[in-house]
Parts: structure tokens; C-alpha cells; sequence
């Protein structure tokens, strides 16, 4: 499947990038027992990205607390959902922080519902920055 898009991106000279999604950040090693037979959420990040790898697509979808596993994967990009600035509650299993997840790897992060619910994002933001004096981490 991952071949195939890439075939048809190459076809069509499209600009896309493909990034292959890990393990959601709703399911936690029980979830991955249950679905994929493997309770070791470690163990099949690892095979899910050697695939996406020797298919040879742009990236991966993975969670902050997968990063740490990735490592050996410095040619795929990181996309890391269910990140947040301030506040871990939510309804996902496997969170990380913002500064957690850029500092272990991951090129690109996405900020849901925690700015989404926000009465004013660029306070929370800021708030964020002068907790954690890292106004940096957002241009590296």
C-alpha cells in the first residue's frame, strides 16, 4: 500500500509526503495486544517504522512517548500528536509534553484540543514559554 502511493505520487509528480501512522495515542500496550498481538508497545513501533522505512516513505505518525524507540530512524520525519503545553488531562492514553517531544526527536508537533478549548491560545502559549524558558524550541 505504501509502495502504491508512492508509485502514483512519483506518477502523477505530485509534492506529497507520506507518513505512516505507529500506534495511536488512544492505545496503550493492552489496546496493542488486543489489535495487533503484541502488548510490547516498543516492540511494534519498531516494526511499524522498520516498514515504513524499507518502503521508504517521508515519515511517521508517532507518539511522543515512542520517540525514545525511533532513534535509529533519523531518515523518517516525526509527527507527534497529542502533545500538550500545560495540561495532561485528556482522553488519550499516550501523551507527552511540547518540550518532551521536540527535545526527543520529533520535527513537527500538533496541539489539539488544549489551544482548540483555549478562551485565548497565544496567552496559553505564552504562558507555556515563561514556564519553561524554551521560546527556542519552537524554530529549531
Amino acid at each position: 500500500m505504501l509502495k502504491s502511493a508512492l508509485k502514483n505520487i512519483k506518477k502523477f509528480n505530485l509534492k506529497t509526503k507520506v507518513l505512516g501512522v505507529t500506534l495511536l495515542t488512544s492505545l496503550d500496550g493492552k489496546d496493542s495486544k488486543k489489535i495487533y498481538g503484541e502488548k510490547d508497545t516498543n516492540k511494534l513501533i519498531k516494526k511499524l517504522a522498520l516498514i515504513a522505512s524499507n518502503a521508504k516513505i517521508a515519515g511517521l505518525i508517532c507518539s511522543g512517548q515512542d520517540l525514545k524507540s525511533l532513534k535509529s530512524f533519523k531518515k523518517l520525519l516525526k509527527v507527534t500528536p497529542g502533545v500538550k503545553l500545560l495540561d495532561r488531562k485528556d482522553d488519550q492514553k499516550r501523551v507527552s509534553f511540547v518540550h518532551d517531544a521536540l527535545n526527543n526527536g520529533a520535527n513537527f508537533v500538533v496541539i489539539g484540543r488544549e489551544l482548540i478549548n483555549a478562551k485565548d491560545p497565544m496567552k496559553l502559549i505564552n504562558e507555556y514559554n515563561k514556564k519553561y524558558e524554551n521560546k527556542n524550541l519552537w524554530t529549531k
